[in-house]
């Protein structure tokens, strides 16, 4: 009886710890590590994050933070300058209304 209950043991353990192995499969990878995107896009309950290069916005490199950040707040956009990368903060509305627009 001994051997009987310890191999029925030993398969409802086998069976718990393969089972909690599979059930991690949502796992998201970022392959994009190695180089630093052009844009990210950070999504919140209300609010997204938009991080886009500087070099995208400003070729020319004549605009200042100062000038990034008063041309947003025009739109109703939050900007903040992080070094080479300007994050924008707004509204999903917002941001859907940005991308339906026709590049120019």
């Amino acid at each position: 009886m001994k051997i009987r209950g310890a191999i029925v043991s030993l398969i409802a353990c086998s069976m718990f710890v393969l089972g909690g192995c599979s059930a991690g499969g949502d796992v998201a990878t970022d392959s994009s590590s190695a180089s630093p995107a052009a844009i990210e896009v950070e999504e919140d309950l209300v609010t997204v994050d938009v991080r886009i290069a500087r070099s995208l916005l400003d070729q020319g490199g004549s605009l200042s933070d100062e000038e990034i950040v008063a041309g947003a707040k025009e739109k109703g956009i939050a900007a903040v300058v992080e070094g080479d990368t300007v994050v924008y903060t707004m509204t999903k509305p917002q941001r859907d209304e940005m991308l339906e627009a026709p590049w120019v």
